[in-house]
């Protein structure tokens, strides 16, 4: 399953209840759902799409069961938007991580594998987008207005992950070209193995970051001091 029965019933209940005024709370438990369907496996770029599809379904499924009125179900899937955009950040931040401590032991740029990573990070935001669109496409009547237009708005306002991705990439091409400069590689079966196990090693960094947010959510004092 590419979300967490727990999760996915957990957001439909949420975006069934919610108001708009809720946007920050929905927009955490879409951002974290996902990030947990991911743990534990292969940090590709399928996984990611297959979570972004399970999650959009989710959210819909929710958004469809909510009283509010076409205007508020529009407020709710932009919501839900957000919170998959917040998601594809730190994922976004997982392959910079991921490709940097590879850099730092010499792997080429060239080496297809990690070609193909930084592709993957330079494609994610077309990915999201064609992940809503399909998901308007495939919506009943009721549902379809308001996913293209919370669409079009995303559109207009700009996603965060586009940005993110951008600046990740230019730091790993600087980073990649510095290291050749200095004349740092890996042994070839070295880093055979190494790229040979990509999307393991990012799902490992993914789970470290994710016990990192969980523990400073825990630790964060709580809003009246205590």
């Amino acid at each position: 399953m590419d979300i967490l029965k727990t999760d996915h019933d957990a957001l439909i209940r949420q975006f069934a209840e919610a108001s708009a005024a809720q946007g920050e709370a929905l927009q955490e438990a879409v951002r974290d759902a996902m990030l947990r369907a991911l743990q534990g496996r292969e940090l590709t770029l399928k996984s990611t799409i297959d979570t972004l599809q399970a999650v959009v379904a989710a959210a819909s499924a929710g958004v469809a069961q909510n009283p509010s009125g076409a205007i508020g179900r529009v407020q709710l899937l932009a919501e839900a938007v957000e919170g998959m955009d917040a998601a594809m950040v730190r994922i976004i931040d997982v392959h910079r991580r991921t490709l940097q401590h590879l850099f730092e032991q010499g792997a080429d740029l060239r080496t297809p594998q990690i070609r193909d990573a930084v592709e993957q990070v330079e494609g994610l935001e077309s990915a999201f987008f064609a992940a809503m669109d399909r998901a308007a496409e495939a919506s009943a009547p009721p549902m379809r207005g308001p996913w293209v237009d919370a669409i079009r708005a995303f559109r207009q306002t700009g996603t965060s992950s586009g940005p993110s991705a951008k600046t990740a990439v230019e730091q790993l091409m600087s980073q990649t070209k510095q290291a050749a400069a200095d004349g740092r590689a890996l042994g070839q079966h070295a880093t055979q193995a190494i790229l040979d196990h990509y999307a393991t090693l990012a799902s490992g960094v993914l789970m470290g970051m994710c016990e990192a947010m969980s523990s400073a959510a825990y630790l964060a004092p709580s809003p009246d001091g205590e």
